[in-house]
Order: structure tokens, then C-alpha cells, then sequence
């Protein structure tokens, strides 16, 4: 079903690189190359129908352009031989210069060579962009220059529509004498059988078109075909107006340049496309035996030129294999339950050939939502750049367990730089794409992380019904001169009680993973899946045999290369969180061994004071009788400072100031009896001596915390104190009866002397207890104690006297 409005759709994307992937032994011919070049041989391939009509009687008009940009002034000449087309433009730096070639330009003869290759060279670097426009079915490429066009292509393009809605390759000489072998993967429009390889001489600026012959049962489809060559070559690919997917109205023009088999990769990121609710893709390979993988599960084992393809994608997902593939990316039909836009086909770009700067516009204005989607290392989005303005990070998703995300952003119509900051510092003979976990690499030379970048539009309004999308680029380097010798990496994180091991083989040269085992394991449990050989990942789940009780494992990664990494987790006691946590290291030989950590904490005390006496006088104070035992308050408060030795035992120094409170009392040895005016009875009638006391003290105690279950601790250990005052209260008190006074109406009068000169100067103590602690943050815990202190000597000089307390210490302790 064809769509009822025509809108122009078509999009450049123009990239200015400054980049250089560092490669290994910094080989010239490993130079990074770039679409950007000073000449491109470029054709349009045959659009819909001819003669058509659209709504309104509205004429089928045929528009073929080019959009040409570049970072300098650029003189640019565009020709077509066999039409006589000559064309000089000029294209001021950073702006983008459009040129309408004829309808005559586009190709028409099947399987007959045509001098209608568009010839486009430059004085400086440039970008080219095509446009292939007929009502109701519009699409665009990317064209790449001379300098990275190769001898060896598979063409991608999609499923029978109709009898003369089909398949289709063109293919473009550069020079002369080239002679090129095609093996189709369906049978030809001529005839040419499905597998047999045919041959064709063309000379320079030819153009040789195939399309598959429409037959009833079958798709059609020359997606996987190989077209080889002695020299360089150019080659499109795509579909007249396809249906995507197959039966879901309705169709618009697919075309692409296609990238050399040699700049196809093995890792690839597929987002989804902002306002719709899934999409297709297409996997072709080049091997036999190619592995692919979807989100690291293993989802096809190609042959060479058999693809895989997953019609209905409703997420982001990472896609792998073990060797070169090319990656096709597809919209789907305006009916597929959206109602937006329409198919567009967009050759993904590899991570390997992922660039760290790209200049693209937007020049179609009207009713368009255009957007961009940006796949990045995710310890790279913070250097990202958009018109010189960082990129909210929170509109990155992390891609499954990849170490890349995904942001789909909306941008205004016009033009836009997005680059990767020069921050990351790598050295030659390591990864530099970012990864992340043990087992990366370091160095010493600033680098901006390669990231990804599709640019993509849909239509509403007046301008519905239509979408475009491309690629913004990519490097060209040759992915088969790279050797994999990087060893797997390793992320960690902690679930719920368990902990993820995720290892990793997906960098620019690794092939992906081969085996995971254990080594060694005591205390601590994994869970290995299978491993598919070629997955980029595998994640191991590490579990606890019993909470709370230290162990260790050791794991062994292979890749396909036979690199190998080992990995040691241990399930130690945090010091700092006061957990059990779990620590993985790079290597074998590594000690599970808690950390000890420093503490400082702060406490406040209340608590109740036993005074045990045996003395009439001390002092200076002097009663006739033994003094009484007594009780008070004491309170205070302290600082400490600790450190964990173990994971069962802590070790303080404790500072506290407090005041031991209290009342003694000696009565006097004689009674006497006086006249009870109330009772009209005589009664015992009694004084004595009171001795009170609130002497503060300044206490410097060491102990012991053992934690026998977590949490909770016994502790113990001594203290000395020096009194810091001497100040007392001597009263004269009536004992007995309670209703008597003194003349003045008291029941006590304060004696001299007002301080104690016997009290001991320092003392000595044992205290013990039990605590609680609790950890409120990663640093900081509170803790509450019971706390017996029992004196180890007397008081005062002249006497027995001593003190036993009994108290509650509430406070917090900050670790590091």
C-alpha cells in the first residue's frame, strides 16, 4: 500500500573527525579513514515506478540531489559522462551546498552497463549525501570517497513486494579494466541462478544493476549477495519500495552505499527509534560458522552471505558475533500499530569503527521531529558534547549488561557538532574504547573515547507518512590486521545478598568469550551458565554458603583468542560499612583479608554511682560514726578513637569527663530524748555528719570490643581518672525524728570544710559491658552500651572508699 502524502525526505549527515584510533603497533596502512575524501563515484538506483500519480492527480516527479559540506571552502565539480553533466559549486566552510541532478541521472538497464555513475571531486575533504525522492517513497545514503572503497561487498536489502518492487544491487567502476564477479543470492531478472557466480568487465564511471526475478514463492531477496572485484569498487544496495516488515503496509525506497566486507565488525548497538514502538534488523555474515549474538544470547550460526534477521525489536540491544558482520537497521510500515512515519533501512555502525567526533544536519524543515541516537562507553557520557554543551546524562540508558549506553535525543532543524572530550589517557598496545572493570587498560596518552551516532527524522502533520535515517559515519580501518590480545575484563556489583561477575570480551579486537571456570572456591557458591563461545559476556552469579561467613573464589576467563584472565572475589568483613562485603581483584593470588579501619566517635553518658564506704573521718571531715554507703548520678560524656583489627574485634582509646555524684551520711553515737509537744511523748532525738560529693573526673580508658554475632559486642578493659576538682558539701543534719528543725527552721547546717583534701589524685579501673551498633551510612553507625566500671582502689587517701558505676553510653562512630 502506498502512502498519500509525499514529503522530500531526506537527510545528511556530514562528520568532520578529529580522531585516530590508537592501534597497536601505529601501522600506517591502520590509520584510521573517514567518509570524509576528496572524491566519490556516487549513482541513484531505480525509485518505485514511473508514471505515477499521486493524490490529487499530483505528478510523480522524480528529485535526485546531493548535499555536499565540508569543514573548509571547498570548489567541488559534479558529472555525469553519458548526460553531459558538468557542474562546478563552491561550498563555504561548515554549510551545506545542494545539487539537483536530472531525472536521467537515475538508473534504468538491468544487467546492461550504463556511463550514468555521478563523478564528484573536491580540492579539500568533503562529505556527500544522496537524495532519492518520489512521491511517497523517499530514502538517502551516505556516500564514501575513493579512499576507503574495497574489492569485496555482500549486499543488504529486503523482502519481494511486488513484480517490479524488488531486491536490487548497482555497482560502479573507478577504473578501467575492472573486472567484477557477482554471486547473487537469488535468481537474477535475466535469469542468472541463485549461487552461480557471473563475471562483468566494466570501464571506468559503468554502472551494472541487478534485481531479483519476481517469483511466487520464495522472498526474492539478494541480501547476502557477494559482488567481487580486481580494483576498487563502489556498490548500492537496497529495495525499489519496500514493505517492513513483510506485509505491513506500506513502502518506501531503501538504498545504501555499502561498506568493503573489510570495515564490517563484530560489535554492535541497536537503539530504538524515538516515537516508535519497535523495529527490524538484519545480520548477514561473511564466514561460515559466524556466531551471532543477541544481548550475549546466541541467536544464529551463519554461513557466509545467509543472514539472520529479528522482525519485531521493542528494546535496545547489544548484537555480536564471533566474526565480521554487516548490521542493517530498518523502520518499519506506517500501519505496524504506530502511525508514524514509514521503512528506512540505516547501516549501523560497528564499535570498532565508532569515530570521537561527527558534524551532521538536519536541513529538512517543516513538520519533522528529528533525533539522534548516541551509543557511548558509559564512563565516557560525562565527556560528551553537544554544540560545545555536556549531554544530560540522565538520558542514557546502560544497554543490557554492556559497558555501553544509549540516549535518544531530540534535536532542532539545522546543523550540530557532537564530540568526545580528549580525556581518557591509553597506551599504544591496549583497548582505548573505553572499558571498563579489571583487566583494562591504562597509559599515558590524552584520548577521546570513540562513540557511536544514527541520525534519524519522522514526518506529522503535513509532512507525515515519510522518515529518513543514516549512519553519521565511521572509520575505515581494516578489522582483520587487528590481533586480539587483550584478556577478558571483569565488572562487579552486588544484588540483593549475591554478586555479579560480569566478563567481558567485547573491545575492538576481541572475538568474544570462549570458557568460564572455577578455580577454587571455599565458603562462596557460582552459578557458571553456558557459554556459547563468541558471546561478548557472561555473567556469573557468587552467592554466600552462609551469611556472615568469610570466603573465597577464584574464576578463570578464556576468550576464543586463548587469552585468559583470573579473577579472585572474596567475601570479607567492610570494616568501613560494618558488612560483609564482596571485593574481586585481578589475579589468583590474592589474600581475602579484611581491612582494618580507623574510627572516631562521640558519646554521652548516664549512669548511677555505689559508694562503698569504711571511715568516721578523711580530710578534714569527721563524723563520730562510720559513714554510710551512698548512691548519686553520675553523668558525662567522651570521645573515642578505634581501630578494627579483625572482623570480630575493635580496639578503643577513650577520653570521657563525668561528675561521680552522691550522699553519705555518719550519724552521731549519742542520742538524747526531747519532749514531742504533738505526740505529748518523749522521743529519740538524733544529729549526724553529711558528707556529699560531686567531684568531676577526667578519664583516659583503653578496651576491647569482641563482636561474637553481628552487631552486637562484649566489651572490656581499664581506665584511670584524675579528679579534677576537690569540692565538697559537710552539713549538720537531724537524723531522727524527721519533723524536728534547727532554731533557724532548718533541717541541716552547712560545717566547713567546703573541699576534701584527702581525695586521691588518680585511680584506677576495670569496666565491661555489651553494645550494640548499627551502621546508618557507608561511614558512620550509632552505638549504645551497658557499662559496669568496678574501682581498683580507694578514693581518698586516709580510708576505704570506692565507687562502682553502672551507666548507659549512647553515641556514633565515623570510619574511614
Amino acid at each position: 500500500m502506498i502512502r498519500r502524502i509525499l514529503v522530500c525526505a531526506f537527510l545528511f549527515s556530514v562528520f568532520s573527525i578529529i580522531t585516530s584510533v590508537e592501534i597497536s603497533a601505529r601501522d600506517p596502512e591502520l590509520i584510521t579513514k573517514n567518509s570524509e575524501g576528496k572524491e566519490f563515484w556516487v549513482c541513484f538506483m531505480k525509485n518505485f515506478r514511473e508514471g505515477q500519480t499521486g493524490t490529487q492527480n499530483r505528478p510523480d516527479k522524480l528529485k535526485l540531489q546531493l548535499f555536499i559540506t565540508s569543514s573548509n571552502d571547498a570548489k567541488v565539480r559534479v558529472e555525469v559522462e553519458d548526460i553531459g553533466f558538468n557542474q562546478l559549486v563552491e561550498v563555504k566552510a561548515n554549510t551545506v551546498v545542494n545539487v539537483v541532478l536530472p531525472e536521467r541521472v537515475q538508473l534504468r538497464a538491468l544487467e546492461t552497463p550504463e556511463r550514468l555513475a555521478v563523478h564528484i571531486t573536491s580540492d579539500t575533504a568533503i562529505a556527500v549525501y544522496g537524495l532519492n525522492s518520489r512521491f511517497q517513497t523517499t530514502d538517502t545514503y551516505m556516500g564514501l570517497p575513493v579512499s576507503v572503497l574495497g574489492t569485496a561487498y555482500r549486499a543488504v536489502g529486503y523482502t519481494k513486494l511486488a513484480a517490479d518492487l524488488l531486491s536490487a544491487i548497482s555497482v560502479i567502476a573507478i577504473e578501467d579494466s575492472t573486472e567484477i564477479e557477482i554471486t547473487p543470492n537469488a535468481t537474477t531478472s535475466t535469469g542468472r541462478r541463485l549461487g552461480v557466480p557471473f563475471k562483468v568487465r566494466l570501464r571506468r564511471g559503468e554502472v551494472y544493476s541487478i534485481n531479483a526475478r519476481f517469483e511466487s514463492i520464495g522472498p526474492c531477496d539478494l541480501t547476502g549477495s557477494l559482488i567481487t572485484a580486481n580494483k576498487k569498487i563502489a556498490v548500492f544496495s537496497g529495495h525499489q519500495c519496500a514493505y517492513v516488515p513483510p506485509k505491513v503496509d506500506a513502502c518506501n525506497h531503501l538504498v545504501e552505499q555499502l561498506p568493503p566486507i573489510s570495515a564490517w565488525g563484530m560489535h554492535y548497538y541497536l537503539g530504538m527509534l524515538k516515537e516508535r514502538s519497535r523495529y527490524t534488523y538484519r545480520v548477514i555474515g561473511s564466514e561460515d560458522g559466524t556466531r551471532v549474538f543477541e544481548d550475549a544470547k546466541l541467536v544464529a550460526v551463519l554461513r557466509k552471505g545467509e543472514f539472520f534477521e529479528n522482525l519485531n525489536v521493542n528494546r535496545h540491544i547489544q548484537v555480536t558475533a564471533d566474526k565480521p558482520v554487516l548490521v542493517a537497521q530498518y523502520a518499519q510500515g506506517f500501519k505496524n500499530g504506530d502511525s508514524v512515519g514509514d521503512p528506512m533501512m540505516i547501516l549501523v555502525s560497528p564499535t570498532q569503527q565508532f569515530l570521537s567526533e561527527y558534524r551532521f544536519a538536519t536541513p529538512i524543515n517543516g513538520d519533522w521531529h528529528h533525533y539522534v541516537n548516541v551509543v557511548a562507553p558509559t564512563n565516557s557520557i560525562e565527556n560528551l558534547r553537544l554544540n560545545g554543551r555536556r549531554i544530560d546524562s540522565s538520558e542514557f540508558k546502560v544497554l543490557g549488561e554492556s559497558r555501553y549506553s544509549i540516549a535518544q535525543i531530540s534535536i532542532p532543524f539545522g546543523t550540530h557538532v557532537i564530540q568526545s572530550l580528549p580525556t581518557t589517557r591509553v597506551t599504544a598496545g591496549t583497548d582505548p574504547s573505553g572499558a571498563q572493570g579489571l583487566g583494562g587498560a591504562g597509559g599515558s596518552d590524552l584520548y577521546a573515547v570513540p562513540f557511536g551516532l544514527y541520525s534519524y527524522g519522522f514526518g506529522f502533520k503535513s509532512d507525515a507518512y515519510d522518515a529518513y535515517g543514516n549512519m553519521a559515519g565511521q572509520s575505515f580501518f581494516e578489522l582483520k590486521k587487528l590481533v586480539d590480545t587483550l584478556p577478558p575484563v571483569a565488572e562487579g556489583r552486588k544484588i540483593l545478598d549475591d554478586f555479579l561477575v560480569v566478563l567481558r570480551d567485547d573491545r575492538t579486537t576481541d572475538r568474544g568469550m570462549k570458557s568460564v571456570k572455577v578455580l577454587y572456591s571455599a565458603s562462596l557458591a557460582a552459578q557458571v551458565p553456558k557459554v556459547e563461545e563468541g558471546t561478548p559476556q557472561v555473567a556469573v552469579r557468587i552467592r554466600p554458603s552462609s551469611q556472615g561467613t568469610p570466603g573465597r573464589i577464584v574464576l578463570n576467563a578464556t576468550d576464543i583468542a586463548g587469552n585468559e584472565s583470573e579473577f579472585t572475589v572474596c567475601y570479607v568483613f567492610d570494616s568501613r560499612s560494618e558488612r560483609y562485603a564482596f571485593i574481586m581483584s585481578e589475579g589468583r593470588d590474592v589474600e581475602c583479608a579484611s581491612e582494618g579501619a580507623w574510627m572516631v566517635g562521640a558519646f554521652v553518658t548516664a549512669a548511677h554511682t555505689f559508694h562503698e564506704t569504711n571511715f568516721k573521718s578523711t580530710g578534714g571531715v569527721i563524723g563520730q560514726s562510720v559513714f554510710t554507703p551512698g548512691q548519686g548520678f553520675a553523668g558525662g560524656g567522651g570521645v573515642l578513637l578505634g581501630r578494627r583489627i579483625s572482623p570480630t574485634f575493635i580496639a578503643t582509646a577513650r577520653l570521657s569527663l563525668n561528675v561521680l555524684g552522691g550522699t553519705m551520711i555518719s550519724a552521731d553515737t549519742v542520742q538524747r530524748g526531747v519532749f514531742d509537744t504533738l505526740s505529748q511523748q518523749t522521743i529519740p532525738y538524733q544529729e549526724g555528719t553529711t558528707l556529699s560529693v560531686s567531684a568531676p573526673y577526667l578519664n583516659l580508658g583503653f578496651a576491647a570490643e569482641w563482636f561474637p554475632i553481628r552487631f552486637f559486642y562484649l566489651l572490656g578493659g581499664l581506665q584511670g581518672s584524675m579528679a579534677l576538682g576537690s569540692s565538697v558539701e559537710v552539713v549538720r543534719t537531724i537524723v531522727q525524728p524527721s519533723n524536728f528543725t534547727f532554731e533557724d527552721g532548718s533541717r541541716s547546717q552547712k560545717i566547713s570544710p567546703e573541699s576534701l583534701s584527702s581525695l586521691s589524685g588518680f585511680n584506677a579501673a576495670a569496666f565491661a559491658g555489651i553494645g550494640f551498633t548499627y551502621p546508618v551510612t557507608f561511614k558512620m553507625s550509632v552505638f549504645l552500651e551497658g557499662q559496669f566500671t568496678q574501682p581498683l582502689g580507694n578514693v581518698i587517701t586516709d580510708g576505704e572508699w570506692t565507687n562502682n558505676v553502672v551507666g548507659i553510653n549512647l553515641g556514633a562512630r565515623y570510619r574511614w
